[in-house]
């Protein structure tokens, strides 16, 4: 019997052992999951337009003390739409599950704080960038902030840079960005630098109707992108600035010919009572010079990285557009610049949330197009929790019509979102 005992015993200490190191190196696993779905109508003049849309982000996370493994997909659709790639037919059974994340990441790589990225992710930067990329990334934290350095691959179209008969097939695009966001007290500053190179063939090239010349291609690229991002709360007050200069050289049409451009984006906010907050923004995208034709700062940032959206519901597509909608009335990626004046109010009363907000529209350079007002923009925005993170939303965007546009135009959505 004492030795069944025993037997028992040491079973159950080796049982006991075994789960404490299973334990100790199970997997932890996350999900979250971010959805809206949406109607929209709107018209200017005789145009009329309506649809539905929905989109949804399913992310799943695995990892233990030192590595995990992120894939996130996006389902997006309009309601109706027959195309398999885009739409919701009768069914429902098209092909439109998209992968826009799979990367991996190792912490403490080598050394004490060094995070290592490769895959599928997401890439940031006011003004400049905010879209998903194929990259390489490597971030060291020192404490009071960080040095990222990040590579992404913009186009590899062909593997084998020059062939055994020494034909030259280099068509590749690629990014190699460095920033370093630093934490100070109340203040955040980002440094940003980015140097983009494409070759000849590469498909970033993109046509441009500038002026009287048609169809200008633009393809081989050597950019270059210093951008100063600093923010900071300081109870009362809030503020967030954004400069971005654009340099280097372009081929177009088999010419080689110089590029600057310039951005900046600056938004105060103010807190007089709780719940309150009042917001003075203006944004400046320079536009084409006289004989400068690849000038626009907003064009070649989203041809080549895709450039960010605005605050403007219209004009600068940040209503529902933001999240898979259709584009009316979007300035954002004009060659001729943007420049954006206004002011905004957000107040909210418990689970209820609204927003006003106005803006003054005009395009940088008024050689472009002979005119440069483009009108008045006044929205309005109002969100219910009806779940944690989830509320039920409508927006209303109208633009009083200036110089470039005829007839007055607007658009309203409602819809539903959450995350969670």
């Amino acid at each position: 019997m004492k030795k069944y005992l025993a037997v028992l015993i040491a079973l159950l200490f080796a049982t006991g052992a075994f789960a404490q190191e299973a334990e100790k190196k199970a997997a932890e696993f996350k999900y979250s999951f971010f959805g809206i779905a949406y109607g929209v109508m709107g018209a200017q003049d005789k145009e009329e337009y309506d649809y539905s849309h929905v989109r949804v982000r399913p992310m799943f996370t695995i990892g233990n003390e030192n590595v995990k493994g992120v894939v996130r997909f996006e389902i997006d659709q309009d309601y109706g739409e027959t195309s398999d790639s885009t739409g919701a037919d009768k069914g429902t059974d098209n092909q439109v599950v998209e992968v826009k994340w799979a990367y991996m990441q190792v912490k403490d790589m080598l050394v004490q704080n060094l995070n290592f990225t490769m895959g599928l992710n997401a890439y940031y930067f006011p003004m400049v960038v905010d879209n998903d990329f194929a990259m390489t990334q490597a971030a060291y934290d020192f404490g009071m902030g960080k040095a990222i350095f990040t590579y992404m691959k913009i186009d590899e179209f062909n593997v084998t840079e020059n062939t055994d008969a020494d034909v030259n097939q280099r068509d590749d695009a690629q990014v190699y960005a460095f920033d370093l966001p630093v934490k100070a007290g109340a203040i955040n500053v980002r440094p940003g630098f980015m140097y983009i190179s494409s070759s000849q063939d590469s498909s970033t090239g993109f046509d441009l109707d500038l002026d009287d010349v048609a169809d200008i291609t633009v393809s081989k690229a050597k950019l270059y992108n210093a951008a100063l991002n600093v923010n900071g709360d300081f109870g009362v007050v809030g503020v967030d600035l954004t400069g971005a200069y654009l340099w280097g050289t372009v081929n177009q049409s088999g010419e080689e010919i110089d590029v600057a451009a310039y951005a900046y984006d600056a938004l105060v906010t103010i807190k007089p009572v709780e719940g309150i907050s009042l917001g003075l923004f203006a944004t400046y995208t320079s536009g084409q010079d006289d004989g400068d034709e690849v000038a626009a700062y907003d064009l070649v940032m989203d041809t080549f990285m895709g450039a960010c959206d605005g605050r403007l519901f219209l004009v600068e597509a940040g209503g529902v557009a933001a999240d898979g909608g259709h584009t009316q009335h979007d300035f954002t990626d004009t060659a001729a610049g943007l420049a954006i004046y206004g002011l905004s109010v957000e107040a909210a009363f418990g689970k209820a949330t609204i927003l006003a907000q106005y803006g003054y529209a005009s395009i940088a350079d008024d050689t472009y197009m002979g005119d440069s007002f483009i009108g008045h923009e006044i929205d309005f925005g109002a969100s219910y929790e009806v779940a944690p993170a989830t509320s039920l939303f409508c927006q209303f965007g109208y633009i009083v019509a200036g110089d470039i546009y005829e007839d007055d135009a607007y658009e309203f959505a409602y819809g539903l979102k959450t995350s969670i």
